[in-house]
């Protein structure tokens, strides 16, 4: 193993001296890691760079073959402080690059929510207001001659516009749902899956154990959590069940812990696979429905493959 990979694995300072002579490492292990420095060197030392008791590198300096003096306490300690200050320069720069992706991701989740909204828009209170204007423009023609046809034409753009009206009402609740911020996740969500049942559709079961409202940041991921998989079991999985379960469990001492499982006996997806595509596949939804978890929990799992079904679960902890 060479200086580097020694450095790693003990999170120790490594010093090779004389390489030539020296009995830790071969003379090839020590001239690769200064390979790449284009010399020859006469000493190396290789500093692993920890933060927060996470190895993000190893620094190695190498002092050239013409040193006299090698590597001297003098030189070791503020070596030492080099390494923390690019450890935590290393970390910095981590963080802030693991937000420029939160932020992207972000931006993503929302545009794909304004195409979901511009859909809805155009599949239902669009399509019902086209349908009345035209019938309005229908009954111009025959106000004068057929007035009795007219006036059933009438009752035909009211039964039209009532629809937009109701499929207005329904996306507005979608992105404001008011039953959740005044009554919380025990009233909105029965009358979330009461308007998502169909005919036809899965038969979907919900189980809430609330004692009390949880924090409104928290009920809205877990309502936005439960819609879009809804949303996904209905639309793709063709699930014949649905079950949902959140279940609020007080800890003592002010503290809680909230959990979330939703269930389907759908087709199943590759789950794994549609997260490593975003952002560049088509899997908005999941990934939102990620991001929105992970503002609050690490607790977030996604369970599913082809012809399985899938298993989504959340934990959240949260204090009075």
């Amino acid at each position: 193993d060479g200086l580097a990979g020694r450095a790693a694995t003990t999170r120790a300072a490594v010093l090779a001296e004389t390489l030539a002579s020296t009995a830790q490492f071969t003379p090839e292990a020590a001239m690769a890691d200064a390979a790449i420095a284009g010399m020859t060197p006469r000493a190396i030392i290789a500093l692993p760079l920890v933060s927060e008791d996470e190895l993000l590198g190893v620094l190695e300096i190498l002092q050239p073959e013409a040193s006299v003096n090698g590597f001297t306490p003098r030189i070791l300690e503020p070596l030492g402080a080099l390494a923390g200050l690019a450890a935590l320069a290393l970390a910095a720069e981590r963080r802030a690059c693991d937000l420029r992706v939160t932020a992207l991701r972000a931006a993503d989740a929302q545009e794909e929510e304004r195409r979901r909204l511009a859909r809805d828009l155009h599949d239902g209170p669009a399509l019902g207001v086209a349908q009345a204007a035209a019938a309005l423009e229908h009954i111009d023609r025959l106000i004068d001659q057929q007035p009795g046809v007219a006036h059933g034409e009438l009752r035909q753009v009211y039964t039209y516009l009532m629809g937009s009206l109701r499929d207005l009402r329904g996306i507005l609740f979608d992105l404001r749902p008011l039953t959740l911020e005044r009554e919380g996740l025990r009233d909105a969500l029965p009358y979330l899956i009461e308007r998502r049942r169909a005919g036809d559709g899965p038969k979907i079961t919900l189980a809430l154990h609330l004692t009390t409202r949880l924090p409104l940041g928290i009920e809205t991921t877990i309502y936005l959590v439960i819609r879009e998989a809804l949303t996904n079991a209905l639309r793709h999985a063709r699930a014949t069940t649905c079950a949902i379960e959140v279940r609020d469990t007080d800890l003592g001492s002010g503290r809680h812990t909230v959990g979330v499982v939703i269930r389907d006996d759908g087709v199943g997806f590759a789950a794994d696979e549609m997260l490593r595509q975003y952002p560049h596949g088509q899997s908005w939804g999941l990934a939102s429905m990620v991001e929105r978890a992970h503002a609050f929990t690490e607790r977030f799992a996604i369970r599913s493959a082809p012809g399985m079904g899938t298993s989504i679960e959340m934990t959240i902890d949260y204090s009075e």
